[in-house]
């Protein structure tokens, strides 16, 4: 079957109160937030510029992931902590005061920090795992309080034992390091899929490794520029370049790569919770959201002008365009007394760009008509599920 274009083939949008997708669903619910923090902090005469990008996982398939969470919290940011909000605030916390209004005096450019974080799902497949990539970078300016700093990691969590396996178990690294003399595709693969061009003269090394989805794998890894000098001995060798990249493999590639914690999780029967989810909580300037509106909201054109606009603004992810991923991914949002959309979050996942992708675009719609309740406007939940299937020709 041959893609003809990256676009959506069908869009099929219902929307409805989120007890009603809930109650008498076979198929287990998520909560993956979708949030970003931008704040400006003082220490003293230092400046901290905290940029964080989240996709914070609170419940996946109906399962509580508190390992993950404390992972996440620890390994990003530092902290103890088993929630996004509890995380985020104790790494606020390491940077000075936010500031809340005009500066007194013009900062000194040299005591100014930036630091930057995310949070981003690569991977999921239904009942058996979510993976995750990690990243940090601290940049000081020359008289800053802060030193430098980098992460990038990549975790696979199994949603079965509650483990957070990294690429010493994802992988089998013995194959690893000998991939490029005893399997040709493995290294075909790495290079046909690097998000650089890797030259002939290139010596790479993986660094990091997820699971993706079914018999795919992401990979970051250094690509490694070295000069052998006239008699080819490693001896007389100089590296000159190192630089990252990100790869993938797939299919028999990926399976023969696996590690033996990888192989386990994937023979498992996928899990999924049959408890109901927490009591909703989230509030709006202090006034609860509900999730029984007498009126529900409505878009502002109805149906058929809900369908337009994300018609006209989503865009098919080309990764899972090109590998034939689809279905239907379910968003749930606020809308506000005035009609805003708040809070998206994904209650029921596709992959992670196609979900990302959905988050992206219901964030910037317009204002809806506010839902009501008891003759007044209020705060509703709501969820819509977005179809993702593509054109095809043989």
């Amino acid at each position: 079957m041959k893609i003809r274009n990256l676009i959506l083939a069908v869009l099929a949008v219902v929307w409805m109160p989120t007890w009603a997708q809930t109650e008498g669903s076979s198929v287990a619910m998520s909560r993956i937030s979708y949030s970003s923090v931008n704040k400006l902090c003082q220490q003293g005469s230092y400046t901290n510029v905290v940029d964080l990008q989240l996709e914070w996982p609170e419940w996946v398939d109906g399962l509580a992931v508190k390992p993950l969470q404390q992972f996440i919290a620890k390994t990003l940011f530092g902290v103890e902590a088993d929630s996004r909000k509890a995380a985020v605030a104790g790494y606020l916390e390491k940077f000075g005061q936010p500031v809340t209004g005009q500066l007194k005096t013009i900062p000194d450019d040299s005591k100014f920090s930036y630091i930057n974080c995310k949070l981003l799902e690569t991977g999921y497949q239904r009942g058996r795992f979510i993976s995750y990539r990690l990243s940090r970078t601290v940049e000081p300016g020359k008289n800053a309080l802060l030193k430098g700093d980098t992460l990038n990691l990549l975790i696979t969590y199994d949603l079965a034992t509650g483990e957070v396996l990294q690429m010493s178990q994802v992988v089998s690294k013995s194959k690893l390091s000998r991939a490029y003399y005893s399997n040709r595709d493995v290294l075909a693969q790495v290079v046909k899929n690097a998000s650089i061009d890797i030259p002939q003269n290139c010596e790479v090394e993986i660094l990091a490794a997820c699971l993706v989805g079914e018999n795919r794998l992401l990979l970051d890894g250094n690509c490694v520029q070295v000069d052998y000098g006239d008699d080819d001995s490693p001896q007389s060798s100089v590296t000159f370049g190192v630089t990252p990249f990100s790869s993938w493999v797939s299919g028999s590639a990926a399976e023969w790569l696996y590690g033996s914690a990888a192989k386990k999780m994937l023979k498992r029967q996928p899990v999924m919770s049959a408890e109901a989810l927490p009591a909703f909580n989230d509030s709006v300037e202090g006034k609860p959201v509900i999730m029984d509106c007498d009126t529900p909201p409505t878009f502002k054109g109805g149906t058929n002008g809900l369908r337009e606009y994300l018609r006209q603004n989503i865009v098919y992810p080309k990764a899972d365009g090109e590998s034939g991923v689809g279905g239907r991914v379910l968003v749930t949002f606020t809308v506000d007394t005035t009609g805003q959309v708040r809070f998206p979050y994904v209650s029921r996942q596709v992959s992670p760009l196609i979900d990302s992708e959905a988050v992206r675009v219901v964030s910037l719609m317009p204002r809806w008509n506010p839902g009501m309740k008891d003759g007044k406007p209020a705060n509703c939940l709501f969820s819509i599920p977005i179809a993702f299937h593509l054109h095809s020709s043989k």
